[in-house]
């Protein structure tokens, strides 16, 4: 079971640029499909994705965003799997993580382009409860609160233990 993995961070605060860059070298990701690894202290925010080929398992985005939100929580980003195939040969969805400090996480699963797959009965059950509980079921806040939010930096910070 292993999927590509794409990452659109739109915004970090400086202050928390340090962390995030861990997380994004823990993770071996790269810059782009082809490009370099990501390097302690640097953060791309705004612009193409972080990458990283054959991820180890289809839900490695939510993992993924949980560390993300726990050392950079002023981070805004989305993260996502592309569909894949099980271990008993059977496709599956993708999984998407989208974050922003003031919605907090959504997740749902994707397709290969990272836009989020619903059920009709989660659809059916959300619009009963409201628009609120319908509104979160599809993400559309966090839709609506990311478009035009990417803010195109490269942040270069040092070692606060320095």
């Amino acid at each position: 079971m292993s999927s590509d993995l794409q990452l659109f961070i739109l915004r970090c605060p400086d202050g928390q640029a340090w962390a995030l860059s861990k997380v994004l070298v823990n993770w071996e990701l790269s810059y782009e499909w082809d490009g370099d690894l990501a390097e302690p202290g640097e953060v791309v925010t705004g612009d193409g994705p972080y990458t990283h080929r054959e991820c180890a398992h289809l839900d490695a985005a939510y993992s993924l965003a949980d560390e993300i939100i726990e050392a950079a929580p002023g981070a805004w980003f989305m993260v996502w799997t592309d569909p894949g195939s099980t271990s008993d040969c059977q496709m599956a969805p993708g999984s998407l993580a989208r974050y922003t400090p003031q919605l907090g996480k959504h997740e749902a699963y994707c397709d290969g382009e990272g836009q989020p797959l619903f059920h009709d009965r989660g659809i059916r059950d959300a619009a009963r409860k409201g628009t609120a509980e319908l509104d979160k079921e599809l993400g559309w806040a966090w839709s609506n609160a990311m478009e035009g939010a990417a803010e195109q930096r490269v942040i270069k910070v040092s070692d606060p233990e320095d």
